[in-house]
């Protein structure tokens, strides 16, 4: 990308990236993997006896983490920016 301007063969690389991405995304080991996750959060909690605050607020920082990350892990790999920036330079005729 020089000067502002996205070439045609940045764009077809972005629609390459976001299809490599969402292909991630779907695919059933990495779902299952984060379906893990929770769920054994869930049961950590589950299994804390509710005196135990400690463990308690542990539990749901980390719960609160993992959502986090799974969020941010689905931004980078569908690079928002970088998507919605070729989509700009389409529709601004910006393409070169």
């Amino acid at each position: 990308m020089s000067e502002g301007k996205i070439t045609e063969q940045d764009v077809h690389m972005y629609a390459r990236r976001a299809e490599l991405a969402q292909s991630i995304l779907d695919n059933p080991i990495y779902k299952e993997a984060m379906e893990r996750i929770k769920i054994q959060c869930f049961e950590a909690f589950a299994s804390v006896k509710t005196s135990d605050t400690e463990s308690l607020i542990h539990i749901r920082l980390t719960m609160s983490v993992i959502s986090n990350v799974e969020r941010y892990f689905e931004r980078v790999m569908n690079d928002a920016d970088a998507a919605e920036e070729a989509f700009n330079a389409i529709i601004n005729d910006k393409v070169i």
